[in-house]
């Protein structure tokens, strides 16, 4: 056969004849794709079910958390307060608050202190002016080139508790000092350290008393510490002296020390019956030392170099007085009381209350009560309904199926929702053991209507909250008790299992301990040269020095280290059969530790703690089992390990000194704790059903 010849042009349109090879390799890629197709269809269900299932967990932990507001004691506690006369005072109340009815009448309101000077020349013009002045304990240089306005930015740079401000301005104005915080005890100290700069404002005169005058004697202003330098507390290197029945006292700011000003007037006057110490106070609230001298009688101080004044012991009046410094004065169910503020927290626990009027500007009464707010508690109730009934909304409207069109929701038949609805519902209405006239919530006024959702009778509840909250509040709350009255029980988790009436043994491996410390060596003999005790340890958050007086007895300094307002929450002191100091932690435990050195070495007339410190025992934390199960000691606190099977979450508190099987702890599980627990085994985020789930889908995708 010959195939010679041209077979240009010559074109195919398929194999064979007739044959369209482009549409059925179209076809066939179609075909080819479909799997893929189905895949990205898969694809896009899966991830739509995630969707739904990221709602559905939104709603259970909605469910959870309007729960959880109904899980601890305080919830079951509100407390609403009110006034008779909200312009005399006015009062709001903290869920520790008893109820109770006040009668309250203001004598007097607390007041800041504010002084004013003279007129000046002008609030911009230099006013020739010079010296040291002492504000509040701050030394600060005014220079003659120094304007009103220097004058008063000066000022207020030291920091302390005092405000200068300024009225008028060219040509004519005026520098006022003013108390940051009020009270009798916040009276502004001003003293000219040197020259006359506020004799020459206007601000002070040149009669002279005690600032702060006690019985037979005076104390000093206050200062941070007992044992740093006057330099360093005040800036100021005054010094200089000042007689004292006789004998002069001299003090150098830049080397001597509340305590050594002390030591000094001690030594000069022994035998006088002139005592001086450093003594601690608590202004405005917050913690000072001062210089105390008692035993002069009608003796008083010469000041002639001014030191007595620059340690605030002496004022010189103020020559305009614009506002006293003034405690608060009332009266409450006709016992007399006083605060160095308006704002009284520490009259009625749990309660403040703001004083607005008194006396001065008419009748100042007003009668203030604390009352039970069921209301609140009742919205709580409302509030936990309405989450629920949300949760129920949305299960039930993405679980619809339709017959006609067999069209079903995504949660048509979806085991994890209907795990999440059973669970819950499983719990609502159990009843709690020994929760008292109510035991359960239907008998609170709760049910269930036929589509699963719950109802409420508000008139019931609100009858149970009246009569018999403390029943109502065991329905929900998990509480605890024990026979041994060693043995508290504090507080549980979701995940705390509720043993039913056997309750959970508690066996005692090793006692919790405080740690402590114990003098080298008896107190036999008074405080000869006074002395300085320094706190440190776990137990402070700063140092706290504490300063011995001449003459302290060994039961003086049990009493001095216990009444201390910086030390006696933390550490307490007593003496052991030897007559030797012993201070131990108020808290047991690891957490309790503490460290104390003395200025001094031991010796029978010193606390016996010595420089390097004296024998200290550390505070080890309670060990032991609940129901067997390993527990974590914090102090004399056991709290089951969240591993525990049975008791995770369940903390008590042993203050026994037995060891071994000490007793039973009891234990109910409300219902707020069961129903956590129920939406946990939903929503957890390792072991949750919902959690597996979206993590299989996940894969699947």
């Amino acid at each position: 056969m010959s195939t010679s010849g041209s077979l240009s042009g010559i074109s195919f349109s398929g194999l064979g004849s007739g044959i369209d090879v482009q549409s059925i390799v179209s076809q066939l890629m179609q075909i080819e794709s479909i799997p893929v197709t189905r895949m990205q269809t898969q694809q896009q269900q899966l991830q739509a079910q995630l969707g739904v299932y990221d709602q559905l967990k939104a709603q259970i932990n909605a469910v959870r958390s309007a729960v959880f507001s109904l899980s601890t004691s305080s919830s079951f506690q509100p407390v609403k307060s009110s006034t008779s006369d909200s312009t005399v005072a006015t009062i709001t109340a903290d869920s520790t608050a008893s109820v109770g009815i006040y009668a309250l009448a203001v004598q007097k309101l607390a007041q800041a202190h504010k002084v004013v000077s003279t007129n000046q020349s002008g609030s911009d013009t230099a006013l020739g002016y010079s010296g040291e002045v002492m504000i509040d304990g701050k030394s600060v240089t005014i220079e003659a080139t120094d304007t009103l306005s220097n004058i008063a930015s000066k000022i207020n740079g030291l920091g302390t508790n005092v405000i200068a401000s300024l009225i008028g301005g060219s040509g004519s104005a005026y520098l006022t000092l003013t108390s940051k915080t009020s009270g009798a005890a916040s009276t502004i100290q001003a003293a000219d350290v040197s020259g006359s700069v506020l004799s020459s404002l206007g601000l002070t005169g040149s009669t002279f008393a005690y600032r702060d005058p006690v019985s037979d004697g005076f104390k000093s202003y206050g200062y941070s510490s007992a044992t740093s330098t006057l330099f360093q507390m005040t800036g100021s290197q005054k010094s200089g002296s000042f007689d004292l029945m006789g004998q002069t006292i001299s003090v150098d700011f830049s080397q001597d020390t509340l305590s050594s000003v002390a030591s000094k007037i001690n030594s000069a006057l022994g035998g006088s019956g002139v005592t001086a110490q450093v003594v601690t106070e608590t202004v405005a609230g917050t913690s000072v030392q001062k210089l105390q001298v008692t035993g002069l009688g009608a003796n008083t101080p010469t000041d002639t170099d001014g030191v007595l004044a620059s340690l605030g012991v002496l004022q010189a009046n103020y020559k305009t007085e614009a506002v006293a410094a003034q405690d608060a004065a009332y009266t409450l169910d006709g016992i007399s009381l006083s605060s160095y503020t308006n704002t009284v927290t520490d009259a009625v626990a749990g309660v403040t209350i703001n004083l607005l009027k008194d006396q001065s500007q008419g009748t100042a009464t007003s009668t203030l009560t604390v009352t039970r707010d069921t209301d609140s508690i009742s919205k709580t109730f409302s509030s936990f309904m309405t989450a629920f009934n949300q949760f129920a909304d949305f299960v039930s409207s993405y679980s619809q199926f339709d017959s006609k069109t067999y069209q079903s929701g995504p949660l048509f038949g979806d085991t994890v929702a209907n795990q999440a609805v059973a669970s819950m519902q499983g719990v609502l209405f159990k009843n709690v053991l020994g929760s008292g006239t109510y035991r359960n919530l239907a008998d609170l006024g709760f049910g269930l209507d036929s589509s699963g959702k719950l109802t409420l009778d508000q008139t019931k509840l609100s009858a149970a909250l009246t009569s018999d909250p403390e029943s109502v509040r065991k329905i929900m709350v998990s509480t605890g008790s024990s026979a041994n009255p060693d043995i508290t029980f504090v507080s549980s988790t979701s995940k705390t299992q509720d043993p039913g009436s056997s309750g959970y043994s508690v066996n005692i491996t090793q006692l919790a301990t405080q740690a402590s410390t114990t003098g080298s060596q008896p107190i036999t003999l008074p405080n000869q040269g006074g002395e300085v005790l320094s706190f440190t340890g776990s137990a402070f958050s700063t140092q706290v020095d504490l300063n011995i007086p001449v003459g302290t007895t060994a039961t003086d300094l049990v009493d001095l280290i216990n009444n201390d307002s910086r030390l006696k929450n933390n550490v307490k002191a007593s003496l052991d059969g030897s007559g030797a100091l012993k201070i131990e932690a108020i808290r047991y435990g690891s957490l309790s530790d503490f460290q104390v050195v003395s200025n001094l070495d031991a010796g029978p007339d010193t606390s016996g703690i010595g420089k390097s410190g004296a024998t200290y025992v550390k505070g080890v934390d309670v060990a032991g089992t609940i129901n067997g199960e390993e527990a974590v000691g914090t102090g004399q606190y056991l709290t089951g390990k969240d591993s525990n099977s049975h008791t995770a979450g369940l903390q008590i508190r042993y203050a026994g000194t037995a060891l071994g099987d000490v007793g039973i702890v009891n234990f109910t599980k409300g219902i707020a704790d069961q129903m956590m627990g129920s939406v946990d085994t939903i929503t957890d985020s390792t072991s949750g059903i919902l959690t597996s789930t979206e993590t299989s889908i996940q894969s699947q995708i």
